[in-house]
Order: structure tokens, then C-alpha cells, then sequence
């Protein structure tokens, strides 16, 4: 149990460092969000896709995840740790041998939510991150190729790619988050 209150305390931390980061710029975020849209229709396609990607994702997230992987190692190993009480090599499941950096993440929705609810936190997780991702991908393709353009098409790119959307909302793999992390460290 140790394990699941040092990721809450890791995710409160983030919570309040991201709460205090608002606070601060919050006066360039209101001018930015008072500026109007002017997109060309190019760009509310773009946009669009996106969109239904994100809506689509959505629909799809509360649906239990079964998938042998994911119930055996990615969900399972975090639930063995809560039932046995510590974090370490399970005699019973050869993955929990595995390094697991998400899934101690998935560890505070299951602790706190239960088990299957906690499965569907752990894909809530893997959609912000594929959202983060995304939105970070048109950022880093904005400042390679400098037009709007250019980032709104990835952003529909990699919104509409079926297979992070796959692993985003219907799978509680860690491909997500390891996308975000590696795109928001190319930025």
C-alpha cells in the first residue's frame, strides 16, 4: 500500500504544480481565448476529425477492458500488489518481474475505485495522455514546418491513426503515455 499512496502523492503534486501553472499564466490564457477563431475550412476538417476521434474515444472508454494482457499484467499485477499488500516479485505471475511505470499510475484508480472501474481510470489515463500527445504533436510539428496549417493536420493525423486510438481507449496498455512522454520531450 505503500506504493499507491507515494503515486497519489506524485499525482496531487502534479495536480497542484499544473493548478499553479493556470494560476499564473492566467491572464495570457484569457486573451488567448478571447481572440477569435479564424480558421479556413481546410482546418475545421482537420479539427473535426479530431474531434469525432476524441468523441469516438469517449464512447468507447467505459467499456470494460478484457484483454488477457491487460487483465494479467497491465490491471493484474497493480490489483496482486493491493490484495498482498507491497510491491515486489509475485511467486504467481512471471510479469510482475517487469518494470511497471503506468501501471503504479493505474495502481491510484484501482486503490481508490475498485477494480473494474479502476480499469476504466486506467484507460481515462491512456486517453488524456493520447489527447496530450496529439495536441503535443501538432505543437512540435508547428514549430518544424511554422504554419497552422501544418499542426492541425497533425493533430488530425494522429488522432484519426486507428492504431493509438485503439490502444487509447480500448486497451489499458502503456503505448500512450509513452507517446505523450516522448513527444512532449521532443518539444
Amino acid at each position: 500500500l505503500g506504493a499507491f499512496w507515494a503515486v497519489a502523492v506524485l499525482w496531487t503534486a502534479g495536480a497542484a504544480c499544473f493548478a499553479h501553472f493556470l494560476w499564473r499564466e492566467r491572464d495570457e490564457l484569457r486573451q488567448a481565448l478571447a481572440r477569435p477563431l479564424d480558421f479556413d475550412a481546410w482546418e475545421w476538417l482537420c479539427i473535426g476529425l479530431a474531434v469525432a476521434a476524441l468523441v469516438l474515444a469517449l464512447v468507447v472508454l467505459f467499456v470494460p477492458p478484457l484483454d488477457y494482457d491487460v487483465l494479467e499484467y497491465h490491471l493484474g499485477v497493480p490489483v496482486r500488489y493491493l490484495e498482498t499488500g507491497h510491491v515486489g516479485a509475485l511467486p504467481t505471475n512471471v510479469y510482475s518481474n517487469f518494470p511497471l511505470t503506468v501501471e503504479m499510475h493505474y495502481l491510484v484508480g484501482i486503490g481508490l475505485l475498485g477494480k473494474v472501474p479502476g480499469g476504466c481510470f486506467a484507460k481515462v489515463l491512456n486517453v488524456l495522455c493520447w489527447a496530450v500527445a496529439g495536441l503535443g504533436a501538432a505543437a512540435l510539428t508547428r514549430t518544424l514546418v511554422p504554419t497552422r496549417k501544418a499542426g492541425v493536420l497533425a493533430l488530425a493525423v494522429f488522432a484519426t491513426t486507428s492504431w493509438l486510438l485503439l490502444l487509447a481507449c480500448v486497451k489499458a496498455y502503456v503505448e500512450p503515455a509513452l507517446t505523450m512522454f516522448t513527444v512532449l520531450a521532443l518539444l
